[in-house]
């Protein structure tokens, strides 16, 4: 699912809702999250969502781990960009989305390293709601919610 190459994937409508970090981590997270299946429309949907920049890593998987912050609350959550050569992503219909992202992050940004590394700028991110398990990730939104995968990103870091 993180990848876009689940069953559901074709599934998942790629027309941006916009959305606030805010709005996103005060959406109900279900009852039983189930891990090979989308769960209900927020997992079929994509969100653009203007943001300030947290923090950035990057993770054992090598996907970019991206704290966004709300503007007016300090909400947090979080975006991942996935690593496009793992297998779920390069089999992916998804892949150039996916690769344009990670590439305007980098360009935008630069290269996260293995420490969290704090960002001074603002973007406009674009990418699919997901629940992920909630296990003590830095910026973890309270329902679980991130975009996950990133499929759009417009911004400046500082």
């Amino acid at each position: 699912m993180k990848t876009l190459s689940d069953g559901d994937a074709s599934q998942v409508s790629l027309t941006p809702t916009p959305a606030s970090v805010e709005a996103l981590v005060s959406v109900p997270r279900p009852d039983r999250v189930i891990s090979d299946r989308r769960n209900g429309q927020v997992e079929r949907s994509t969100f653009v969502v203007e943001a300030v920049l947290g923090v950035v890593k990057l993770e054992g998987d090598r996907d970019y781990h991206l704290v966004v912050v709300d503007r007016d609350t300090g909400s947090t959550m979080i975006a991942e960009f996935v690593d496009v050569t793992c297998p779920g992503a390069a089999d992916s219909n998804y892949w150039p989305l996916m690769q344009g992202a990670r590439e305007a992050f980098e360009q935008a940004c630069g290269l996260p390293g293995t420490g969290f590394r704090d960002l001074v700028g603002a973007a406009r991110i674009t990418g699919v709601g997901f629940f992920d398990r909630i296990h003590g990730q830095r910026g973890v939104a309270p329902n679980g919610m991130e975009l996950h995968p990133v499929i759009g990103f417009e911004g400046e870091c500082q």
